[in-house]
């Protein structure tokens, strides 16, 4: 009993000061039941049960339908739809915005809307982190940015939101300033027979006219970019095929998917394309350049085994000689001056030999006789091109048949060439060219530097190098 009177001057004392504090009516309405004091309701506008507060359940209270709760008058208000829904409502000097969180409409899902135009919601110095466990392999959204709206034949596109990423820079021309700089990624639906969809990203500097650097098509996967730069190690690769890499500037390598097998691209000299090996150290073989089915007349023989259909192997090579590319032995104190020119690869015919003196050979010092010049497959030879002038003026050998060396003359020719052969005619063996230039009165050089101040002459072999 002592208890149910102590609990009854609490509930006194507290309506004395609440309606001392509103200076409005109180009341306290109790239930149909005598005994222990239960108060039920507590309203402070008790004749028009206005702003009352009721006991709902065990230890918890309620405000009546259409009751509102301010927190101070110049902050929050509370209120609910009396349906699962509540409303935040600034009351400050600002603009007064709202925030309805809709709890109890659809399953599973909070809705957040307002009635004051609210389109953004700010989160400052908050990390926003979405945790859904336990989906193992199944595809789950963590965040979702749509369109609702149905697209229609008169508007049959209604793209996605778009998720910006925003930073700051400071722009250092003559009118240095903060700019604002701006990515995007949105979905980008495309209208057809069978509709399709652009992943596509976007681009804005300072607030300026977007740029679309990137788009991801859905049909094939097919990525449009601006341009692509991969690290040095990088590379481009098909999935279990091939590889696409660069080894150094200037060069890339075609591969298998194991790298084991292929070939590189060199284009190091401006205006030269070089077919390489994959170390890039050598070159590679090109096969069937530009054959069709019907301009082939070879077709495999019932008891041959067919080792190569058909390659394009004929060359034209051209090596230029001067006094500088050749200095030892045009400095040496000597008469002759021995130039190698090339070094023709096993089971090569020489079909033709140019030499083109294009300046003339003079000398400051003693080499001030008659010059002559032959070309042969070892020092002094003449199988190419026979003894010739190059006198102080241009001339070009090889344009009339006594201009030829003893192998390429038209009596020597063997199959219209010059097989390159070892002893004993086998031509498994390596054969290297070199030009012969003469002084017919005093040596090149002093064994030091060279008396040559002028002379240029370029070497034209062509050739057919079997397989």
């Amino acid at each position: 009993m002592k208890a149910s009177f102590r609990s009854l001057f609490l509930v006194l004392s507290l309506v004395v000061g609440l309606a001392w504090l509103s200076r409005a009516q109180v009341s306290i309405e109790r239930g149909n039941t005598f005994g222990p004091l239960n108060a039920d309701t507590l309203c402070l506008d008790a004749a028009n049960r206005d702003a009352c507060l009721s006991r709902a359940a065990a230890d918890i209270l309620q405000l009546d339908a259409g009751d509102s709760f301010n927190l101070n008058p110049a902050g929050v208000r509370l209120s609910s739809d009396a349906d699962g829904a509540i409303t935040f409502l600034g009351l400050g000097n600002g603009t007064d915005e709202d925030l309805t969180l809709n709890l109890d409409d659809t399953a599973n899902t909070i809705v957040a809307s307002s009635s004051t135009g609210v389109t953004q919601l700010t989160w400052t110095e908050m990390v926003q982190a979405v945790t859904r466990d336990g989906i193992i392999t199944t595809s789950t959204d963590g965040g979702l940015l749509a369109n609702n709206t149905a697209s229609t034949a008169g508007v049959p596109v209604q793209q996605s939101p778009r998720l910006r990423l925003r930073s700051n820079v400071w722009n250092t021309t003559a009118v240095a300033a903060n700019n604002t700089d701006d990515w995007w990624i949105e979905s980008v639906p495309v209208s057809g027979t069978t509709p399709s969809g652009l992943l596509r990203f976007g681009s804005s500097l300072n607030g300026a006219a977007a740029t679309h650097l990137m788009t991801l098509r859905s049909t094939d996967g097919k990525l449009t970019i601006g341009g692509l730069a991969l690290n040095a190690a990088g590379n481009i690769a098909w999935a279990g095929r091939s590889i696409l890499t660069s080894p150094a500037d200037g060069k890339i390598n075609l591969s298998n998917n194991a790298e084991t097998l292929g070939f590189g691209f060199d284009f190091t000299t401006d205006a030269l394309a070089s077919f390489r090996t994959r170390a890039q150290t050598g070159y590679a073989t090109v096969q069937a350049l530009g054959y069709l089915a019907d301009q082939s007349s070879i077709t495999a023989g019932a008891h041959a085994t067919v080792v190569n259909t058909g390659e394009i192997r004929t060359v034209v090579y051209k090596a230029t000689v001067t006094s500088t590319t050749c200095l030892a032995p045009f400095a040496a104190a000597a008469l002759t001056a021995d130039c190698t020119v090339a070094t023709l690869p096993a089971k090569t015919k020489i079909i033709a030999v140019y030499a083109d003196t294009t300046a003339g050979w003079t000398c400051s010092g003693t080499c001030t006789g008659t010059k002559v010049m032959v070309l042969g497959k070892s020092a002094g030879g003449t199988e190419y091109i026979a003894s010739n002038t190059v006198a102080t003026s241009a001339v070009t050998r090889g344009l009339a048949d006594a201009e030829l060396g003893t192998e390429l003359v038209r009596a020597a020719r063997i199959q219209d060439g010059a097989i390159i052969a070892n002893a004993g005619g086998v031509w498994t063996g390596t054969t290297t060219v070199t030009a012969r230039f003469t002084s017919g009165t005093g040596n090149w050089g002093d064994a030091a530097t060279t008396f040559v101040n002028a002379g240029s002459t370029s070497f034209y072999i062509e050739t057919v190098v079997y397989p």
